[in-house]
């Protein structure tokens, strides 16, 4: 039984920094424009974490494809 709760508290808690993490990528989406920067986007995504109490660890691959995709051409 123990072990149950356990699990359910780690269930509640991968659900929530999922429901985080989407929410920050949203925000990074919206921001998405040629000449931002990636470390500016990352600024954007800590601060919006940060709004719900938590912070985030950076995964470069995403704001790139973000920029990539909205600038439609390659970075340098």
């Amino acid at each position: 039984m123990v072990e149950a709760a356990i699990a359910s508290r780690q269930i509640e808690a991968m659900r929530e920094a999922g429901r985080v993490s989407a929410l920050a990528l949203r925000r990074v989406g919206e921001a998405v424009k040629c000449g931002i920067t990636t470390r500016e986007l990352d600024a954007i995504a800590e601060k919006k974490a940060r709004s719900f109490g938590h912070g985030l660890h950076r995964v470069p691959d995403v704001a790139e494809a973000l920029l990539r995709a909205r600038c439609r051409k390659p970075l340098p």
